[in-house]
């Protein structure tokens, strides 16, 4: 598989795949193989699953700002990350995109672009897998709504890009979101 591999105490291990490969994830930006779960639905436990559970994430960008959600469950609860969440069995990725933003931020958004797909892995004391996501974080451009934290967010914040070393994020979530603006200048949303 295209990708590298990433870790750092206590938040798991990354696959992102680069941006250039983005025509091998044509149409959704994503091929479903064997192991993936599209999932969300009944009979599905995110803690210790019996396969990766497939997520997305929005990054939301507007004039050097970016919108950061503060988790509310686990895992990762209370930090800081974007927004974003898992797709329901026979949902398409972008409307997952789009209902996830609206859930936790009250955003209206149009997907524009995969921008990265990681994987995240989290083992538990004992070395059993308790959570594995995979996740597609799509660049977004907002279309409508008011910002305000709902579902699992506790809150929901604009953040200048200068100001993002004050969120303590995740390497995998700061390099994702470099990526995205690095992205959005090719649609005109960093001027």
């Amino acid at each position: 598989m295209v990708g590298r591999q990433c870790s750092h105490a206590g938040a798991g291990r990354y696959l992102a795949v680069p941006v250039r490969h983005r025509k091998a994830l044509a149409g959704t930006g994503l091929r479903i193989g064997d192991g993936l779960t599209l999932s969300g639905g009944h009979g599905t436990s995110r803690e210790y699953p019996v396969r990766p559970l497939f997520g997305v994430g929005a990054l939301i960008i507007d004039r050097e700002r970016i919108i950061l959600v503060k988790r509310g469950k686990q895992p990762a609860r209370g930090e800081w990350s974007i927004p974003g969440g898992l797709v329901k069995t026979g949902e398409p990725i972008k409307t997952a995109v789009t209902r996830e933003v609206l859930e936790e931020t009250g955003l209206e958004v149009e997907p524009q672009s995969l921008v990265e797909l990681v994987e995240r892995i989290f083992p538990d004391g004992t070395g059993r897998i308790r959570y594995h996501y995979v996740i597609a974080d799509y660049l977004c451009r907002v279309v409508g709504g008011s910002l305000n934290a709902g579902s699992d967010a506790r809150e929901a914040v604009w953040v200048a890009r200068s100001d993002l070393h004050r969120y303590s994020l995740a390497p995998i979530t700061a390099d994702v979101i470099s990526k995205a603006f690095v992205e959005s200048e090719r649609f005109g949303r960093c001027e």
